[in-house]
C-alpha cells in the first residue's frame, strides 16, 4: 500500500542516517576524515573491473535459477537487468527495490508466465547469495578462532544474534493469523515458494551450479573490500578478511535500510574493534567500499536509456549512435559534476569511456564498410585509453609526462584520419567516434590544468561546450541539427589544445594566460555555433 511503502522508505532512510551519525560519534572522526582525504582513486578502476565480473556472475546465476523455474532469461539480458537492479538498490530505500524492479521488467518481457513465478526467481536468486554468505561465515569461523582474531564469546554472541533473528522470522510466520481466506492464501503462496526454493537451492545438480557462482561472487566482494582498504592504506590479512568481510556484507544486506548504509558502517566499526583493530579503520573501509560500490553501479542506468534502441532499431539498419549523443553528453556532464564533488578526477574519463565503450559494442555492425573494426578506429581507441590515463594521478605526475601524453594524443588525432583515408575504411561510425574522443580529451585536459592549479574552474567550460551544444535542443528545441565541423573550428580546436599542452609545462603565471587564451578561442567558436543554430538558422549549414 502506498502509505505503508512510503513509511517504510522514510524509516529506512532515517535509520541509516541515525546509524551513520552514531557510528561517526563512537569513533575518532578526525582519523576517518584523514583516511578518506588520502583515498587513492586508482583502486577504483580495479574495484570496477571486479564489479564487471560480478555483474556477469549475477546474470549467470539469475538466468540459471530462472530456467530452473521455467521462466527463461538470457544471460546477457539478466546481466544488464542486474546492473540496473544494483543501482536502484543503492539509490532507493529498503535495499530491495531494485530486485522488485528487475522482476517487473522481466515479467513484462515474459508475459506467458505469471508475475509470481518471476518474482520467485528473483527472491530465490537473492537467497542463494545470502546462503553463500552464511556458509562462508561458518566455514571461516574455525580459522578465526585458531588465529585468535575473535574470542569464542564474541563468536557465540554473533551466532546467537543470527539465531535470534531466524527465530523471530519463524515466530512471525508461526503466529500469522490463519482464520481469513486471505491469510490462507498467503500461507499457501509461502509454502509454494519454500518448496520451489528448496527444489532449486538444495537439489544436488542445481546447488552445485548456483552455490558455486554465489561463492565466487562472495569472493569477489571480499576482494573489493581488500581494494577499498588498500585505497586508504589499510592492510588486511586474509583471515581478517574472511571473518570480518562476510559479516559486514551480511549486515549491509538487511532489507530495511537505505542501501546498507549505516548498518554496514556500524558493523564494520564493531567488528574491527573486536578483532583488535581501530574502529575508525573499520568505518573508513566501509565508507570507501560503499562509495566505490555506488560509483561503479552508476552505469546501470544504461539498461533503461537504451531499451528503445534494443527493441528493434538495429533490425531496421539504423546505426545506434544516431540516438546516442544526448545520453552520452548528459553522462559526461554528470561525470564532471561527480568528479568535482568527490575530488576524484578519474571519474570523468571513467564515465565517458564507459559510454564510448557502449557505443563501440552496440555499433559493431557499422564499424567499417567491410565489418572489421579497422586500423583507424583502433588508433582512436588508443587515444581514448591515453585520455583515461591522463587524469589518473594528474595531481602528482610530472608536467613533462602529462605534456608528452597530451601531445601524443593530439598527434594520433591526425594519424587516425589519415589511416581511414589511406585504407578506405571511413565510416559513419568513425565520423562519430573520433570527435567524441576529441571532446573527452579536451575536457580531460582542462580538468588536468584545473587540478594542477594552473587555471580556475572556468577552464572546464572549454571542454563542456561540446556537450552543452548537443544537449541544448532538449531544452530549446530547434529544427537545425548538429552541423559538420568547419575549418575555423578545427583551427580553434588546434590552437586551444596547443595552448593547454604548453601551459602544462610552464610556470603558473604564463600557464594561466595560455589557459585563458585557449578557453576564449574555443568559447568564441561555440558561441558562434549557438548563434547560427538559434539566431540565424538559415546560415547554420556550416558549423563554426
Amino acid at each position: 500500500m502506498p502509505r505503508r511503502a512510503g513509511a517504510l522508505g522514510w524509516t529506512s532512510v532515517a535509520c541509516s542516517a541515525a546509524l551513520m551519525v552514531v557510528s561517526v560519534l563512537l569513533v575518532d572522526s578526525r582519523q576517518v576524515i584523514a583516511r578518506l582525504e588520502a583515498t587513492d582513486a586508482r583502486y577504483l578502476f580495479a574495484f570496477f573491473a571486479v564489479y564487471v565480473a560480478q555483474i556477469a556472475l549475477f546474470g549467470l546465476r539469475w538466468s540459471t535459477i530462472a530456467r530452473a523455474l521455467r521462466v527463461p532469461l538470457g544471460w546477457r539480458r539478466a546481466s544488464a537487468e542486474y546492473s540496473l537492479s544494483i543501482l536502484v538498490n543503492q539509490l532507493l530505500p529498503t535495499g530491495f527495490a531494485g530486485d522488485g524492479l528487475r522482476a517487473i521488467r522481466h515479467a513484462r518481457r515474459a508475459q506467458r508466465h505469471s508475475f509470481g513465478r518471476v518474482l520467485e526467481a528473483c527472491a530465490i536468486d537473492r537467497l542463494s547469495g545470502q546462503l553463500a554468505l552464511v556458509l562462508v561465515v561458518l566455514a571461516s569461523a574455525p580459522l578465526t578462532l585458531e588465529a585468535g582474531l575473535v574470542s569464542p564469546r564474541s563468536l557465540a554472541i554473533a551466532l546467537g544474534i543470527a539465531a535470534a533473528g531466524a527465530a523471530c522470522v519463524g515466530l512471525f510466520f508461526a503466529f500469522t493469523p490463519r482464520a481469513t481466506p486471505a491469510a490462507h492464501g498467503r500461507l499457501a503462496k509461502l509454502r509454494s515458494f519454500m518448496a520451489s526454493a528448496a527444489r532449486v537451492l538444495f537439489a544436488s545438480r542445481a546447488a552445485v551450479v548456483h552455490l558455486a557462482i554465489s561463492a565466487v561472487v562472495v569472493g569477489s566482494l571480499l576482494l573489493q573490500l581488500v581494494l577499498a582498504a588498500r585505497a586508504i592504506s589499510i592492510e588486511l590479512g586474509w583471515q581478517q578478511v574472511l571473518w570480518l568481510g562476510p559479516l559486514m556484507l551480511l549486515a549491509s544486506s538487511l532489507p530495511s535500510f537505505f542501501g546498507g548504509w549505516g548498518v554496514r558502517e556500524g558493523a564494520a566499526a564493531i567488528l574491527f574493534a573486536g578483532a583488535g583493530l581501530q574502529a575508525s579503520a573499520g568505518l573508513s573501509v566501509s565508507l570507501v567500499f560503499g562509495a566505490f560500490s555506488l560509483i561503479c553501479a552508476m552505469p546501470g542506468f544504461i539498461a533503461v536509456l537504451f531499451d528503445q534502441q534494443r527493441s528493434g532499431k538495429h533490425a531496421s539498419g539504423t546505426p545506434p549512435f544516431r540516438s546516442w549523443g544526448s545520453v552520452h553528453s548528459a553522462a559526461v556532464v554528470i561525470g564532471t559534476v561527480m568528479a568535482l564533488a568527490t575530488g576524484v578526477p578519474a571519474l570523468l574519463t571513467f564515465v565517458g569511456a564507459l559510454s564510448l565503450l557502449y557505443l563501440v559494442v552496440q555499433s559493431r555492425r557499422h564499424w567499417t564498410a567491410n565489418g572489421s573494426f579497422g586500423l583507424a578506429n583502433a588508433v582512436t581507441t588508443l587515444r581514448l585509453v591515453l585520455t583515461v590515463a591522463l587524469l589518473v594521478g594528474c595531481e602528482t605526475q610530472s608536467s613533462m609526462l602529462l605534456g608528452a601524453m597530451a601531445l601524443s594524443i593530439l598527434l594520433l588525432d591526425g594519424v587516425d584520419g589519415w589511416l581511414a583515408r589511406l585504407t578506405g575504411s571511413s565510416s559513419d561510425f568513425g565520423a562519430r567516434y573520433d570527435p567524441e574522443v576529441d571532446a573527452l580529451f579536451v575536457l580531460a585536459l582542462a580538468f588536468t590544468l584545473y587540478e594542477r592549479d594552473l587555471a580556475g574552474p572556468w577552464i572546464l567550460l572549454s571542454g563542456l561546450w561540446r556537450y552543452l551544444y548537443v544537449l541544448a535542443p532538449l531544452l530549446l528545441p530547434t529544427p537545425v541539427g548538429e552541423a559538420p565541423r568547419s575549418i575555423y573550428y578545427r583551427v580553434a580546436y588546434l590552437l586551444m589544445i596547443l595552448s593547454f599542452v604548453v601551459a602544462l609545462v610552464l610556470p603558473p603565471a604564463p600557464a594561466f594566460f595560455l589557459c585563458l587564451l585557449g578557453t576564449v578561442i574555443i568559447s568564441v567558436s561555440f558561441l558562434h555555433s549557438f548563434w547560427r543554430r538559434y539566431v540565424s538558422p538559415g546560415a547554420a549549414s556550416e558549423r563554426v
